[in-house]
């Protein structure tokens, strides 16, 4: 099988850091970006799986790039989960009425964790949307409040 490819589009070399060893822990491959004009040049070339993109950076903020991403019928089908600091249930719906599966906030998710991740193993038109965290030897919980008001999804470890 092979691995799932996941693209991180932010400005914060540190963001992109933490997210990326996070999902390679899942032996997803990660590319990033430092820009939308930069992850959308590289959507010219490459298919990633799923795209995790923040929202606030200068030039192109990430509502915009999504737009971009949607309207282009060679990227439009590509899961695109917002990763940022911004929160509440109005920035949530906006997300997701510009086509983004969810909002993973930047606070919530810490490196080492068993935290929120995309699962890129679903369908892009029905993707999985369950949140949880795992404390070291505790089974997976679900809690769909949490699903609701933030959109957070989470990715099966791999086997």
């Amino acid at each position: 099988m092979t691995s799932k490819r996941a693209l991180i589009v932010d400005d914060s070399r540190s963001a992109r850091v933490i997210l990326s060893r996070m999902l390679e822990a899942y032996d997803l491959q990660v590319d990033t970006s430092e820009s939308a004009e930069q992850a959308l040049e590289y959507l010219r070339q490459s298919r990633p799986d799923v795209i995790f993109m923040d929202h606030l950076m200068p030039g192109m903020d990430g509502f915009q790039a999504i737009q971009a991403i949607k309207s282009n019928p060679e990227t439009a089908t590509i899961p695109v989960m917002m990763y940022t600091s911004q929160e509440g249930e109005l920035y949530v719906s906006q997300a997701r009425a510009l086509g983004a599966v969810g909002v993973l906030p930047k606070g919530w998710v810490s490196f080492g964790s068993d935290g929120a991740v995309f699962d890129v193993s679903a369908s892009p038109s029905q993707p999985t949307a369950t949140a949880a965290t795992r404390p070291h030897n505790r089974p997976a919980r679900t809690h769909p409040r949490f699903v609701m008001r933030t959109g957070c999804v989470r990715a099966r470890p791999a086997r």
